[in-house]
């Protein structure tokens, strides 16, 4: 595959004659095409979802299924839930207790009807009391010990007494692969594999009949999530499982084992392991996921509120959990479940929604970034990097074991376009931070007309329900939006794909972004704003590959006097409605035409649109005045937007602002 910057540039010379080329495009035939050179990613965007999970001690069906109900009912959305341990009638003998899950198929066809994924506690450990122990130690399925035993004597765990799996052993193998049949038949999309492998280090020169010389821990490991994960995934591609990257044991004061978990390649939805439901418990977590992200490990996330028990009927504050979330909002994979109470409307008082709204926006926050996620997974996992990118350097030896709990800072990037700056002390009202540079600063994600300069200290006041965290200004930054509370869009924008600029750079250069599909084409986009020769304004290009998905474009803290628009084989000049307010985002402007009914994500060929079809709406807005230079509207914008959508992408499309000022 071509580099990242050979792609970019490549993309940046094909604007000259873009332009030309569209117009001239034979008929049925696209004059954009989807660049050959961008795999698919390597996994399901389900990754990047919001999952819940309730405790062994309250998970059944008749409670998960009201859990996943409860969350809907609070328009909170959830793509994935977890059931904890003890859902079989033996551990990991994987035939499912019907006095629990009475039902289990049918709660899967269930989720999956509301668009949830379902994944299943595991580990590698057969308990004696399990009824696949007797079968497994008959035929020496399990991994010996230094006295070449087949049956060595069991290790004590928190769920009981076992045996550890022997993963070396290929008929073991496809013994315990055809047990996760059992479930996996059923739908079921992938397993949270707990940490039984350290276990391995109990017995002393552990071995196999099928590995040469002693059965290492990172040996064992990377055998038993690797099974995990590459069984999963033979029967269904999309499936994940969720594991430890790096997770860590406190030594003494200052000074912590950190371990590698599973093998870097199973992990795009991991977390880091088990954390006290207190501010320390937060820097823990952060902590391990700084180790993580050092290590190279794609994507993960942490038990939002700590997955233990604490004080009280909740087990946690309300601060907490909320803080904690911010940090979930802004990581690879936001998941939220442990011991006691997680659910934020249960940390409302009377009359307050304080905690619930907040919550609610923190999640429609993570997932307006699936798409930037997905794309910067795929180039993390090809980079040998990770989505997180920590501000602060890397240890001296960053793959050792014992290291130092001594962390300048927390604040980290997500990916090459997102500064975040997680708050974990109690009581905080202020963040102080130090941006990176970037020539044309950073905007806030939570206050779309607050701008800062980067390579400068700030200090910003952080209320309780966001976090610090910023987009690169001149970035052209995939969103996907189905909701208005970031200010990007609403419901009539889900489905498209929105591409937000914040701050055009229009020095004449290309911006380009990857738009990476995991079962579909994957596409490019790009702009070109060049400034105008005469001081009537700059003309920005923007233009997007064949996409399976209509596309709005949102052009902030600018305004513009035109568009038009091309797919390939149409052109449409778009009216320009102007006013101190979109509808998305506010009641004072006048589209020019009534709002369509949404497009369909996909369309048949037969379905192309008319050159007509290509100007859904658009408008520009001033910050200050509003239709015909009266003054805004109140509650209308404080920042001037330029908004095109939705535009069909069918066969690609180019959109031409002119007379634009940044």
């Amino acid at each position: 595959m071509r580099s990242l910057s050979v792609v970019l540039a490549a993309a940046g010379a094909a604007f000259a004659a873009a332009w030309a080329t569209a117009a001239a495009a034979p008929a049925g035939r696209s004059a954009f095409r989807s660049p050959s050179s961008l795999a698919a990613a390597p996994y399901a965007p389900w990754a990047h979802h919001h999952w819940v999970w309730l405790s062994s001690d309250q998970s059944n069906q008749a409670n998960v299924t009201a859990y996943v109900e409860e969350y809907a009912a609070h328009n909170i959305t959830v793509g994935a839930v977890d059931i904890d341990s003890m859902w079989s009638t033996g551990v990991n003998n994987f035939v499912v207790d019907t006095t629990k899950f009475p039902d289990m198929k049918g709660l899967v066809d269930q989720m999956h009807a509301k668009s949830v994924r379902v994944i299943l506690w595991a580990t590698s450990m057969i308990d004696t009391d399990s009824p696949n122990y007797a079968e497994a130690a008959a035929k020496g399925y399990f991994v010996r010990n230094g006295l070449n035993e087949s049956t060595p004597d069991p290790i004590k765990w928190w769920h009981g007494h076992g045996i550890l799996l022997d993963y070396f052993n290929p008929e073991a193998t496809a013994w315990w692969n055809s047990q996760l049949d059992l479930v996996l038949d059923i739908g079921v999309d992938g397993f949270k594999t707990d940490g039984t492998d350290p276990f391995i280090a109990e017995y002393i020169f552990p071995q196999s009949p099928y590995h040469e010389g002693v059965v290492t821990y990172r040996d064992y490991a990377d055998a038993y999530y690797g099974s995990f994960f590459n069984y999963s995934r033979e029967r269904n591609p999309e499936a994940l499982i969720m594991s430890r990257p790096v997770d860590s044991f406190n030594l003494f004061d200052g000074v912590s084992a950190y371990l590698e978990f599973s093998p870097r390649y199973a992990v795009f939805s991991g977390w880091v392991g088990d954390q006290d439901p207190t501010f320390p418990g937060l820097v823990d977590a952060l902590g391990n996921m700084l180790h993580s992200a050092w290590r190279g490990y794609v994507g993960f996330g942490s038990d939002i509120g700590g997955y233990r028990s604490g004080h009280g009927q909740l087990g946690r504050t309300g601060e907490l959990l909320l803080r904690w979330a911010a940090v979930g909002a802004f990581c690879s994979l936001m998941e939220n479940g442990g011991d006691k109470e997680h659910r934020p409307w249960k940390f409302d008082a009377p009359g307050s929604t304080l905690h619930v709204d907040a919550y609610r926006r923190l999640v429609a926050a993570h997932y307006e970034l699936e798409q930037y996620l997905l794309t910067t997974g795929a180039q993390a996992f090809e980079s040998n990097v990770s989505i997180m990118r920590p501000i602060m350097p890397m240890p001296a030896d960053p793959f050792g074991i014992i290291q130092p709990d001594d962390y300048t800072t927390f604040d980290y990037m997500l990916g090459p376009d997102y500064f975040v700056s997680p708050v974990y002390k109690a009581n905080a009202t202020n963040a102080t931070f130090t941006l990176p540079p970037n020539p044309a600063g950073w905007f806030s994600v939570f206050d779309r007309t607050a701008t800062f300069p980067g390579n400068r200290t700030t200090v910003v006041q952080a209320p309780l329900g966001t976090i610090p965290a910023f987009g690169r200004r001149g970035a052209l930054l995939p969103l996907h939006v189905s909701t208005p509370l970031l200010g990007n869009g609403d419901e009539a924008s889900a489905g498209a794909l929105t591409l937000l600029v914040h701050g055009p750079r229009c020095d004449g250069s290309a911006v380009s972004a990857e738009l990476r599909a995991f079962d579909g084409p994957s596409a490019l986009a790009s702009y070109v704003c060049r400034p105008g020769a005469d001081g009537s304004g700059a003309t920005m290009d923007v233009q997007v590959s064949p996409l399976g998905r209509d596309v709005i474009v949102i052009v902030r803290d600018a305004q513009a006097s035109s568009v038009e628009v091309r797919d390939g084989e149409s052109t449409a000049a778009c009216l320009l409605a102007r006013g101190s307010s979109h509808p998305v985002f506010g009641p004072a402007a006048v589209p020019y035409k009534p709002a369509p009914a949404p497009m369909p994500a996909q369309r048949q060929a037969s379905e192309a649109p008319s050159a007509q079809g290509l100007c859904a709406s658009a408008w520009s807005s001033h910050p200050a005045v509003g239709e015909s230079g009266l003054p805004a509207a109140s509650g209308a914008a404080s920042v001037a937007e330029v908004v095109v959508g939705r535009v069909p992408v069918d066969r690609g499309a180019h959109i031409r602002i002119t007379g634009v000022v940044a």
